[in-house]
């Protein structure tokens, strides 16, 4: 099958081993949510709870929404103007596009950004390839949610233009007696402005562990 979801979760698994981790509280944004959910499908013993934010239970799923037709149109003219020339149009790139995920509730930090678009670039000129590649190989696990036995907070923004609020509600319907928290105006980012009224909950969340 490839490179797949599952070998995310296993390079997971794998880092809690070497740390003699036996449970763990997972905390996923976007991709890191899909991952999240296949640890918790697949190994639940090794979850205590599960926190996906800005996440889906299927990327390409026909039974939900595609991203906003304006951010399809904008990463399409992207994709026609061609690759990142050197690095410093690939930090441009990335910086950009944190603006276009952002939502309208909080002000993205441009500064600290770009310091980590630049660590990025030098570590990886494309990191979003091969875990790209990775979530598209993968199945949906729209219909393998209710196997999910685990605390579940699902936080996710009414702005979020890569995955529309219809995604966070069929995760918090399909997975049993998850919690679902609606961010007004929040996009497909966890900026900093976010973790006064996060922090709280999530602390709250992490106490339901059995």
């Amino acid at each position: 099958m490839g490179y797949t979801l599952d070998d995310l979760a296993d390079d997971a698994l794998a880092v809690m081993e070497a740390h003699g981790v036996e449970r763990a509280h997972v905390i996923g944004r976007s991709m890191g949510g899909m991952v999240g959910q296949v640890l918790a499908l697949d190994h639940a013993d090794r979850v205590a709870t599960l926190t996906l934010a800005c996440s889906t239970p299927g990327l390409g799923d026909e039974r939900l929404p595609v991203a906003a037709d304006w951010l399809l149109e904008r990463m399409t003219e992207r994709l026609f103007t061609g690759p990142p020339r050197d690095a410093s149009d690939r930090v441009a790139w990335i910086v950009e596009q944190d603006e276009w995920f952002a939502g309208s509730r909080y002000a993205v930090p441009t500064a600290s950004r770009l310091v980590i678009a630049v660590a990025e670039v030098a570590r990886c000129w494309y990191p979003e390839s091969g875990h790209g590649a990775a979530v598209g190989a993968s199945p949906s696990r729209l219909d393998r949610l209710g196997g999910i036995g685990v605390p579940t907070l699902v936080v996710h923004g009414t702005a979020d233009p890569v995955f529309s609020v219809e995604h966070a509600v069929a995760l918090a319907d399909g997975i049993p007696e998850a919690e679902l928290w609606l961010v007004e105006d929040l996009g497909h980012e966890l900026p900093d402005g976010l973790m006064r009224d996060l922090l709280p909950r999530l602390t709250a969340h992490l106490t339901r562990a059995g």
